[in-house]
């Protein structure tokens, strides 16, 4: 927690609250809680994106197809689509009955999407483990041991990482159902395919219930992070760059004196905050490039400062708290123009139950 034993809840702030970022389970770079969770809406936005995409193939009205070949009578196929609330009819008579791929769509995306869900709730797993320390759920969320009441668990976490495996079961489920069948009116397609379908859209409901529960209540120990961060060299490729741009040292080189000064100063018990000027001289004097100790120590601290990390990062999509806002708001933008859609969409079917309404009583 921070100090005083309070946390830091989501916001503004979280952009710049500089926190260890890994790769291969080991601590790698500075970044920050708002750059992690950018990641996150990024994963969902683009959720969504796919499921407007099968949702397009779902907005084909099927009936008027018949068995399969079509109607003997002349039935305006567009109006009945249009009074029930669809975009359009089924063009194809045979789809219309035969074809369950929508199914597979949407469920491919459920399940896609909770495979991603699972691998964040990794994450907030560790993280919020006495071994790291960096985040916090209130006890409403959390519990204790049966047998050891020191411990405080999270198995709301350990709840969705579980309930979002059902989906890929629940597609798995489908696309075996419908494997292998004629491409045509089945009872085994259409019924017992699709026999776990509204089963998948209410565990879909259950995990993100549950996972936005954990968003609106979760804390970040600025603390514990800063620590992780002010203990570990992750600033070992900022420091090769700054050997290249600054001293002259081919990149290349100044990733290997990068990582022997690392490899020294930790043997030697240095900290990344007591840069040794000298120690960096004598491994960039060792690739025949003079380096006073003095610019050498400022470097050093450039390189390893925690904050400065942030700043460093000057691409578009990196951690940069001024990147990661241009990040969000283009979220918000994209959240907005999927808000619109759906508002859309359900006018048009509010219409579409008025219009038939007023068609049965005429």
């Amino acid at each position: 927690m921070a100090p005083g034993g309070r946390g830091v809840a989501l916001g503004p702030r979280p952009a710049a609250l500089p926190m260890p970022g890994y790769t291969h389970l080991q601590a790698a770079q500075v970044i920050t809680p708002g750059f992690y969770l950018a990641a996150l809406a990024g994963e969902t936005l683009r959720t969504l994106r796919r499921l407007r995409l099968s949702y397009d193939e779902v907005d084909a009205c099927p009936l008027g197809a018949g068995a399969m070949a079509g109607q003997e009578l002349d039935w305006d196929r567009e109006r009945l689509a249009r009074l029930l609330g669809f975009q359009r009819s089924q063009p194809h008579a045979l789809t219309a009955v035969a074809s369950r791929g929508y199914a597979l769509s949407v469920a491919a995306d459920l399940s896609g999407f909770g495979v991603t869900l699972s691998r964040f709730c990794t994450d907030l797993m560790a993280w919020g483990s006495s071994a790291y320390g960096f985040v916090d759920l209130p006890d409403s969320l959390s519990g204790i041991s049966s047998a050891m009441p020191q411990k405080k668990n999270f198995p709301i976490l350990e709840r969705i990482r579980g309930r979002s495996a059902h989906l890929t079961t629940f597609h798995l489920d489908l696309a075996t159902g419908q494997r292998s069948t004629p491409y045509a009116n089945m009872v085994e397609v259409s019924k017992e395919a699709g026999a776990h379908l509204r089963t998948l859209f209410d565990t879909t409901r259950s995990v993100l219930t549950l996972f936005t529960a954990v968003l609106a209540n979760l804390r970040f120990d600025a603390g514990a992070m800063r620590a992780a961060c002010e203990r570990d060299y992750l600033g070992g490729v900022t420091l090769a760059n700054l050997l290249t741009l600054r001293a002259g040292v081919a990149w290349r080189t100044a990733q290997v004196v990068a990582g022997r000064y690392v490899v020294a100063a930790t043997s030697a018990g240095l900290p990344p905050d007591k840069p040794d000027g000298a120690l960096l001289s004598r491994l960039v004097a060792e690739v025949a490039v003079d380096l006073d100790p003095e610019p050498a120590a400022d470097l050093l601290a450039e390189a390893f400062g925690v904050d400065a990390a942030l700043a460093a990062k000057r691409s578009a999509g990196s951690t940069n708290p001024a990147a990661v806002a241009d990040l969000l708001a283009a979220h918000e933008r994209e959240l907005g123009e999927h808000a619109a859609w759906l508002a859309g969409r359900r006018a048009t079917i509010d219409r579409a139950g008025g219009e038939l309404e007023a068609v049965l009583k005429a």
